[in-house]
């Protein structure tokens, strides 16, 4: 928030947006509120919205598409004769739209799910080991050394296969 102005009002970056609708995807009007007289028609005006690619001549008002949430420094350059004559800037929050909540949400049912099945997984691996190497069976013999060992190299595996095909969806839906 701007601190209380003493006095005359200033020349300021106004965001006529209001706050509870600057949300990603949503188009932010802003406009430069000379106060102090200190633009002439002349005057060239250069928006800086803080993202990438964010710059744009324009007058008095423009607007900008801000695809992600976050902070952002928004800056005025008044350009008089092709140089900087004032420099105004302001700092806004862009809140997430409903594409970023629902992705969110899909994300946290995906780790919920994964941790689920690796539980699952861990308890399907432990019966059978128990089953295969010691139910109705001495332990001891070399075959039984081996097919521990194969079992714990299948475990491994299967449990790796699993984390890959989460990372793979993890990042697919972590992208727009």
């Amino acid at each position: 928030m701007r601190p209380p102005v003493v006095g005359r009002e200033q020349t300021r970056i106004n965001v006529d947006t209001a706050v509870e609708q600057r949300i990603a995807n949503t188009n932010v009007t802003f406009t430069l509120i000379d106060a102090q007289g200190l633009i002439t028609p002349d005057d060239k005006l250069r928006w800086h919205f803080g993202d990438i690619s964010s710059f744009q001549e324009a007058g008095l008002q423009t607007s900008h598409l801000y695809r992600t949430p976050g902070r952002y420094e928004v800056k005025v350059e008044v350009m008089r004769d092709d140089t900087p004559f004032k420099i105004l800037q302001e700092i806004i929050t862009i809140l997430p739209g409903q594409i970023e909540i629902n992705r969110a949400q899909v994300m946290d049912r995906l780790r919920r799910n994964q941790r689920l099945l690796s539980v699952f997984a861990l308890i399907i691996a432990v019966i059978t080991g128990l089953l295969l190497l010691y139910v109705n069976k001495p332990f001891g013999s070399i075959s039984d050394y081996l097919l521990a060992i194969l079992w714990g190299f299948g475990i491994d595996s299967g449990v790796k296969s699993v984390a890959d095909v989460f990372s793979k969806l993890r990042v697919t839906g972590g992208t727009a």
